[in-house]
């Protein structure tokens, strides 16, 4: 929320945090590109 009042909220900078945030809870499910977390981000910072 505090993103999207300083005008910095994009799904690039979102998908860039949630990628942190996945590879701290689950970083084996991270390595795996074809999975669903890895693709899941990957559609967040290509905008779809």
């Amino acid at each position: 929320m505090q993103m999207r009042q300083e005008g910095k909220y994009t799904t690039y900078i979102y998908a860039d945090e949630l990628r942190k945030l996945y590879e701290e809870l689950d970083p084996i499910a991270m390595d795996n590109v074809e999975g669903y977390w890895s693709h899941l981000i990957e559609d967040y910072e290509t905008g779809l």
